[in-house]
């Protein structure tokens, strides 16, 4: 199994493209992301990045930049591992 750790992508959606870009995606099992999608807690910015993670089955936990909707944005999405 292949699992992809990530963690502070603080909203810069051009380094996680170029990220992708370098990975092969299609051999990528698991995403776990580690926190701070954002720096201002975006809820749009958070969205595209979980979209710009969509290859792959993603688990996460918010860090501490963001922001209470993104935390229930992760939960309505069931891919949250904040107990």
């Amino acid at each position: 199994m292949k699992v992809l750790a990530l963690a502070d992508i603080h909203s810069s959606l051009e380094k996680l493209k170029d990220l992708k870009e370098r990975l092969k995606p299609e051999k990528i099992d698991l995403i776990v992301f580690c926190g701070d999608f954002t720096n201002e807690g975006s809820l749009k910015i958070a969205e595209k990045i979980i979209e710009e993670l969509s290859f792959a089955p993603l688990l996460a936990v918010p860090g501490n930049q963001d922001s209470k909707e993104i935390i229930e944005l992760l939960e309505k999405k069931g891919i949250s591992l904040q107990a």
